[in-house]
């Protein structure tokens, strides 16, 4: 079964609706690596839309873009999309030019954060 097929399957699709975001918030403190002439789309705005693919078992770039398509509404409600939904190259090429020490050191900071604010979670 391929992984969109599995998306499908799986009802991931109907995610629930999401007051506020503190991974969203932190993804927009990224250092962005582009050049902000050639920039159509929100660097934060595009790895959390990966982020919430691969936690729902997108495995790929395609299936990535896939998942952001069919979830486009979803996510038009928190962000803004200048250009709209990107494709698996530029999820690719978004990825490929990010400082993996700085996103995850982000991340690993996000999951902290969530633990902690859990009942019985992680404690610093």
């Amino acid at each position: 079964m391929s992984t969109c097929a599995y998306l499908v399957k799986a009802g991931c699709f109907g995610l629930l609706p999401m007051p506020k975001s503190p991974l969203l918030d932190r993804l927009m403190e990224l250092k962005d690596p582009r050049q902000s002439a050639k920039c159509t789309h929100n660097l934060g705005e595009v790895i959390f839309m990966a982020t919430c693919a691969l936690l729902c078992g997108a495995d790929d770039w395609n299936a990535i873009a896939f998942f952001a398509k069919v979830r486009e509404g979803w996510f038009r409600q928190y962000l803004t999309l200048p250009g709209g939904i990107p494709s698996h190259d530029t999820f690719n090429r978004i990825f490929s030019l990010l400082d993996p020490a700085q996103f995850r050191a982000l991340f690993i900071g996000w999951v902290q954060d969530m633990l902690i604010d859990t009942p019985g979670g992680y404690e610093k």
